[in-house]
């Protein structure tokens, strides 16, 4: 852009004394006929290759515009002056006019409007009568007066320290990511003095010889452009290289960016709201309550030992806005005085037409900023229209963490576990491997999600048990896979690494953690248990006990255990056990051999999802049947229990080695000169 342009100033003699002269500019015989010229102007303007205008371009561009759209230039020059003498920016005065294109013109600063409108009474396309009549309306209102439209709101956005604290939250929370969605939450005042400037521009054209009918509905929201100008100013301070901004006014989107930008700018995963707020205005939606027939309802409640009104939203204000005609709101004049006796309170106000001038501009109440810990999928809807949305450089979007973990320890839980306050277990599985990742992600907290559980006094050996971590708002997102190999190395070193182990720890695409939730109803397990029987345990008994039931695949009928009836619905429940095989723990022909021992024995078992191994060994008092008690005609006990295998293709298969090659191959191609 070249910022080096500048429109040169004509001097003109303005009287801030001057009336308002809107509807003497034409008779009503030329009021729709268009001013001698404008049918000849050709919009031949086109953008570069980037979408973008330079200055000058944009200047012509927004002229070319307004003589088109109003058959005149006179007409909205006239309006412009209307709206300086309330005073309102020269930003609002752009939405005010409909101004929606070229989008860039709202990066003009206010002194480079000002002398466009300046110049705009110098244009041929004037000419008299009509110079001197708007020669004499103009008006010389400062440029740093604040607007009764925007609050000073966009005025200010390039005014040093404006954005300060939203900067200094930037640099506090230090999220180290690429793209971010932005959003406001602005004074329910402006939206009351945006609808009374508009009615007052309707009533000064609508009497007289008009040269336009002018009509609010056309009016550009406030939030749409101060939201756009605050997303530029961050990506400009911050020196972040961006690839597109997404920018959508009302349903209309920008012809210049493809569709592949829109769609890719929709997933990303930090939000930043920014709320403002401004006291001196912030009752004058009151009295929206005290009309006939009120469509808002606002109770005023206690909040934090704050008085707060509640029930006055961005949208019930809109709707009560809608419905309220013209006369009633004029007349909020006289509910000012009403509202003054009724809270005894002299500051309280109310919106007035055309709205009363303010002397504080609006300030930043809060910034927000919450990082994601999903991506958000999908299309998007062509109603939401209330997005800004800014992409930087082309790195992949965040990813859940994921991996398979192995516990050695029967002390450990898998997350954590506490009664009425009180832990069980001191460690968890979640705890050891989740806190080490803390500090390369910087996050406020995570989620644990596993394919199963297992009971703190069952380890989980073999491959491991699949598991992946939601990261809930984390600062720094996008990790190369080689950290991921750091971060396994550290908790399988930390002190916790007799207990719990990670292996295959990497990234995931959020689609793939389906998988997990899929294989918790379809995953087959293999366990190894160690079982105490009533009766000896014999050679010939394993032998005759393998021949029948080591390939028998053998349907149990499981009530929900007693042990979890307190969580669980109370229901039977089929499940298959898909093989069988049992040896002696001791040698029972050792004539040395304590006789207790002989009561010992191994049992391997291959079985469905969500089978209640113990239950199956015991019976659980009759609540599943078979029991292996009853397979073998005695009664069992369960000693220990380990997981040997959990069969799911996890993470899915040969993706760690794929990108690990990748990742290489990337490294390599960067280094070659």
């Amino acid at each position: 852009m070249a910022d080096s342009y500048e429109p040169p100033l004509k001097k003109a003699k303005f009287d801030d004394d001057a009336p308002i002269v809107l509807y003497a500019l034409a008779d009503k015989e030329t009021s729709a006929t268009p001013a001698s010229g404008i049918g000849e102007i050709e919009d031949s303007i086109e953008p570069d290759s980037e979408g973008n205008f330079t200055m000058e371009d944009m200047v012509q561009k927004l002229r070319i515009n307004l003589a088109k759209n109003y058959n005149s230039l006179a007409a909205p020059l006239s309006v412009a002056y209307a709206l300086r003498k309330l005073p309102c920016c020269y930003h609002c005065c752009l939405r005010f006019l409909g101004v929606r294109e070229p989008l860039n013109i709202y990066r003009l600063t206010e002194e480079h409007l000002r002398n466009f409108f300046v110049n705009l009474l110098y244009d041929p396309l004037i000419g008299e009568p009509y110079f001197s009549i708007l020669k004499n309306s103009a008006s010389s209102t400062p440029l740093d007066t604040p607007c009764v439209a925007c609050l000073g709101m966009i005025q200010n956005v390039n005014t040093p320290g404006f954005l300060n604290k939203v900067f200094d939250k930037m640099k506090d929370e230090d999220y180290r990511v690429n793209d971010f969605n932005f959003n406001l939450s602005l004074p329910p005042s402006t939206l009351v003095r945006n609808h009374a400037v508009a009615l007052h521009l309707s009533s000064q054209l609508r009497f007289g010889n008009i040269v336009f009918k002018y009509e609010p509905g056309k009016v550009i929201e406030l939030k749409e452009p101060l939201r756009l100008l605050i997303a530029w100013k961050i990506a400009e301070t911050t020196k972040l290289s961006h690839s597109s901004f997404v920018f959508i006014f009302g349903c209309s989107i920008d012809a210049h960016l493809p569709t592949a930008a829109l769609s890719s700018s929709f997933q990303s995963k930090l939000r930043m709201t920014v709320t403002f707020k401004h006291v001196a205005s912030e009752d004058e939606h009151i009295f929206l309550t005290k009309v006939k027939e009120p469509s808002l309802k606002i109770k005023k409640v206690r909040q934090n030992g704050k008085a707060v009104y509640v029930g006055d939203g961005r949208q019930n204000i809109i709707n009560a806005l809608n419905q309220i005609t013209e006369e009633e709101f004029i007349k909020c004049v006289d509910v000012i005085d009403f509202l003054r006796r009724e809270k005894a309170n002299a500051s309280t106000t109310t919106v007035t037409v055309p709205p009363e001038p303010i002397t504080n501009i609006a300030e930043i109440k809060t910034v927000g900023m919450n990082h994601e810990s999903v991506n958000i999928g999908g299309e998007l809807p062509f109603e939401c229209h209330n997005f800004i949305l800014v992409s930087y450089v082309k790195w992949p979007r965040p990813q859940p963490c994921a991996g398979r973990y192995l516990k050695f320890s029967r002390e450990y839980s898998q997350t954590p576990w506490s009664i009425g306050g009180e832990r069980l277990k001191e460690r968890s599985v979640s705890e050891c491997i989740g806190e080490p990742l803390k500090r390369h992600f910087r996050f406020d907290d995570y989620k644990f999600v596993s394919a199963g559980r297992e009971d703190a006094n069952v380890r989980m050996l073999g491959s491991g048990r699949p598991f992946y971590l939601e990261l809930i708002n984390p600062r720094s997102p996008n990790q190369p896979h080689k950290l991921y190999l750091v971060m396994q190395d550290e908790i399988n070193s930390a002190p916790d690494a007799e207990a719990v182990k990670v292996r295959d720890l990497t990234k995931i695409e959020n689609t793939e953690t389906t998988i997990i939730k899929t294989g918790e109803e379809t995953k087959n397990k293999e366990y190894c248990a160690l079982v105490w029987l009533s009766k000896e345990v014999t050679s010939d008994m394993i032998k005759g006990f393998n021949k029948k039931y080591g390939d028998m695949e053998l349907t149990l009928q499981q009530r929900t255990p007693i042990r979890v009836l307190h969580r669980r619905a109370q229901m039977a429940r089929p499940k298959r056990i898909y093989s069988l095989q049992a040896t002696q723990h001791f040698d029972s022909s050792d004539p040395a051999l304590d006789p207790s021992k002989k009561h010992f024995l191994i049992v391997r078992m291959r079985t469905e999802a969500g089978t209640y191994i113990k239950e199956f060994v015991h019976g659980d008092l009759g609540r599943t049947s078979p029991s292996l008690g009853e397979l073998f005609g005695a009664e069992a006990a369960i000693l220990a229990l380990d997981v040997l295998n959990v069969d799911l293709v996890w993470p899915p298969e040969k993706k760690v080695q794929a990108e690990a090659e990748a990742e290489v191959e990337t490294e390599a191609t960067e280094g070659t000169p």
